[in-house]
């Protein structure tokens, strides 16, 4: 409240929320699924005086309080009877992607969150193999694809990266395709489909294979 309320009166008008402050944020997400302050106005603005007070604004505290905060990915073993718990075999609570399905591919668990930053899990332990970054960052909301020996990420600015299977990050190959995909690529008979928001690009095995041997951008 006090970096916004520029008339220093203790409260806070509509144009003073106007600039694009974020109640949440995430972190190298372009501003992607931030919260700006301005719509929260009215919410907040209990007795429809055009401002919000100290008072007022402890609802928005207790808002963002009440979220709980246990994100993770689990293994879980089904139960063996009827009404039997299910049994949680392992929980990792760090690299917890917001959008993205996590991948199992040949006895991995692979997942990516914003930022680019990649976890391999090892299925049967959950033991951490890495977490590294990709190197190419912003949103991710595309899931993780794997096939022919290699597996794909597509981050929302537009870069496809292909990293290598295992339990080290080896980078393949990255794409920047300079348009924003938030669809995850699906893979069929060889080629590689990738939908952004202006096109629909189909790339076959040779492209695959001469993209593995080389860094540069195709």
């Amino acid at each position: 409240m006090k970096e916004l309320d520029t008339d220093g009166d203790g409260e806070l008008t509509l144009e003073e929320t106007k600039p694009n402050k974020s109640i949440l944020s995430r972190a190298d997400a372009d501003g992607e699924g931030d919260h700006p302050l301005w719509g929260f106005h009215r919410f907040l603005d209990e007795d429809r005086d055009g401002k919000v007070t100290s008072t007022e604004w402890q609802k928005i505290v207790a808002w963002i309080d009440s979220f709980p905060q246990a994100n993770a990915i689990m293994a879980v073993r089904p139960p063996k009877n009827e009404g039997s718990p299910a049994e949680i075999v392992w929980k990792h609570e760090k690299g917890v992607p917001e959008v993205p399905s996590p991948l199992y591919h040949d006895g991995r668990v692979y997942s990516v969150k914003n930022g680019g930053l990649v976890t391999c899990l090892d299925a049967k332990t959950g033991e951490k193999k890495y977490r590294a970054r990709l190197g190419a960052g912003g949103p991710y909301y595309a899931s993780l694809v794997a096939g022919d020996g290699k597996v794909f990420a597509s981050s929302i600015r537009g870069v496809v990266t292909v990293f290598e299977p295992g339990d080290e990050l080896k980078v393949l190959a990255q794409n920047d395709l300079k348009e924003r995909i938030s669809a995850t690529p699906a893979l069929l008979g060889g080629t590689v489909y990738v939908r952004t928001d202006k096109h629909l690009y189909a790339f076959g095995a040779a492209v695959a294979r001469r993209t593995e041997s080389s860094t540069d951008q195709s």
